[in-house]
């Protein structure tokens, strides 16, 4: 091989290099600061989300049982959503609820419900008390034992 195609081939070889790499995109603190943006901002996506979101999430699980819906409907309705009550998994009957007063305790919120239900010896009305909580897969309400 002759110098010249020697210099063409490294010339050639080079440029392909060159083409191939983009740079680097920002300097190493740039990039831990964007790392450490995408983490809070990650962070804040699992958050526990607001008060009235947790409310609105309760309220249409109990418009939905008062409806006389199964709770495969609900679930099936809202996939981000599990509910727990083995009152409602029994199948008694919601007539009508009461959404009372929200505390918070951490990530959850917990809200003081009354319940009235319908049975063949009349209306019953019961306290209970539910726990909502998001997480990364959605929402968890779950009946306490008031």
């Amino acid at each position: 091989m002759s110098v010249r195609t020697l210099s063409v081939v490294f010339v050639l070889f080079s440029g392909i290099l060159a083409g191939c790499s983009k740079g680097p995109s920002s300097k190493p603190g740039e990039e831990k600061a964007q790392q450490t943006k995408n983490t809070t901002h990650s962070a804040k996506n699992k958050s526990s989300g607001s008060e009235a979101e947790a409310r609105a999430v309760l309220k249409a699980a109990l418009d939905s049982w008062a409806f006389g819906d199964p709770i495969e409907k609900f679930e099936k309705a809202h996939p981000g959503v599990s509910f727990f009550d083995t009152n409602w998994i029994t199948k008694k009957q919601l007539g009508r609820y009461e959404i009372g007063n929200t505390r918070k305790d951490g990530i959850t919120f917990e809200f003081l419900v009354t319940l009235t239900f319908r049975e063949d010896s009349g209306d019953v009305a019961r306290s209970s008390d539910y726990h909502v909580t998001k997480d990364a897969e959605g929402w968890m309400i779950t009946a306490g034992g008031r």
